[in-house]
């Protein structure tokens, strides 16, 4: 009886091993969508955001707010984090692969109150409960 908790303890360590390569390794990759999620969830918090078009994307700033889940989901991770800015040294990182970061209305958010890395690191924690409740409904 006891050799599924075995199994399931060898799981979650080689899943948070995983995890914790990526997060130490890898930053933040913003696609357009994301852009688009970032103004949503500034609009949700009250954030002054115009509906013109954003010049990382071809669509309105505020296109996503329909679609209200990810953006209470990062206002949650930014709220966690306490608001505070994403590190220097990841938007210096995410700047050499992603150019379109040099956009002031955003960088602007990222330096003052978006924790881009705490919404990385919850993912990667709701990612570890996903795999012990896959674990458990295998």
């Amino acid at each position: 009886m006891k050799q599924p908790y075995g199994y399931l303890f060898v799981t979650l360590v080689v899943a948070l091993m995983a995890r914790m390569w990526v997060f130490a390794h890898k930053v933040p990759d913003l696609r357009n969508d994301g852009f688009l999620y970032l103004n949503a969830a500034r609009l949700l918090r009250g954030e002054r955001v115009s509906s013109e078009f954003d010049r990382n994307v071809n669509a309105p700033r505020n296109e996503t707010l329909g679609r209200l889940i990810y953006p209470l989901f990062l206002n949650a991770a930014f709220a966690l984090a306490r608001w505070s800015p994403t590190p220097l040294s990841v938007l210096e990182r995410m700047k050499e692969r992603q150019p379109r970061l040099k956009d002031e209305w955003h960088w602007r958010f990222f330096t003052t109150k978006e924790n881009l890395r705490a919404v990385q690191l919850l993912q990667h924690f709701l990612g570890l409960l996903a795999t012990a409740i896959a674990f458990w409904l295998l």
